[in-house]
């Protein structure tokens, strides 16, 4: 049997919900899903990427459409080692547009 884990990330990479409403979300999905083995409530201390592991559906850029696996990890790094994912605009190597790492296709 394979786990499954559902991540709720905001738009805005920098909001964190009120305790009483991640509280809320976590009660509502418990009832949802009831037959859901654990479900938790984290929040870091910095933004990061959330690795789908094993379930990895590819990225695309999203102004051209091309394959970006070649590049994303490099871009990824850099964006963390800038900015700690705070800023994450880049000019994409596959069509040289502007894009930002969060407007990604991910499968």
């Amino acid at each position: 049997m394979s786990d499954m884990l559902l991540s709720f990330i905001p738009r805005d990479r920098t909001y964190v919900p009120a305790p009483a409403a991640r509280e809320q979300a976590v009660e509502w999905l418990r009832a949802v899903v009831p037959t859901a083995h654990e479900v938790v409530d984290t929040v870091t201390e910095e933004i990061g990427f959330i690795d789908c592991g094993e379930n990895w559906p590819g990225v695309c850029c999203p102004a051209c459409g091309r394959n970006a696996e070649a590049w994303f990890g490099d871009a990824s790094g850099e964006a963390y080692d800038r900015s700690r994912f705070r800023e994450l605009s880049l000019t994409a190597p596959c069509c040289g547009t502007g894009v930002s790492l969060d407007a990604l296709d991910f499968g």
